[in-house]
């Protein structure tokens, strides 16, 4: 019943939809696998976005490289797409961020998970948030255990 209702709801999402244009559109990331997961809008009109990715990872003449399996990324664009600022966030295993924001004072939240391992090779889940200043520089992070 639930996907009858959902499919009723898209059709009449088409049927009333206007048409948009696109600004613009930008393309990043390289060769293996890439994720947005996060995108939001900053007070004074920037678009930052945060995922994942492994390996090397380009946004236009930045190029972010992975420390092992795949990490994050946080990357602010001005209102005409120009890329402000990308940074990456995580250790050899992997990490994923799953969501971004900002408050009223520009700063920027992104948060996810990330997997470590002990001295005896168990692997271990943390909830993991970092807060940015609207420059990019990091203003804090915590891990937090389950």
């Amino acid at each position: 019943m639930r996907i009858i209702i959902v499919l009723m709801l898209f059709t009449l999402n088409l049927v009333f939809a206007q048409s948009y244009q696109f600004d613009w559109t930008r393309q990043g990331g390289g060769a293996e696998d890439d994720e947005l997961y996060g995108l939001t809008t900053t007070a004074d009109g920037h678009y930052v976005v945060a995922g994942n990715f492994t390996g090397a990872f380009s946004l236009g003449d930045t190029v972010l490289n992975s420390a092992g399996e795949a990490d994050v990324y946080v990357a602010k664009f001005t209102r005409e797409a120009e890329l402000v600022w990308a940074k990456r966030f995580g250790n050899e295993l992997y990490d994923m961020a799953l969501s971004v924001d900002t408050d009223k004072s520009g700063n920027i939240y992104a948060a996810g998970f990330v997997v470590s391992e002990d001295s005896k090779r168990n692997l271990d889940t943390d909830a993991w948030v970092v807060a940015l200043a609207a420059d990019g520089e990091e203003l804090w992070t915590e891990h937090i255990s389950s």
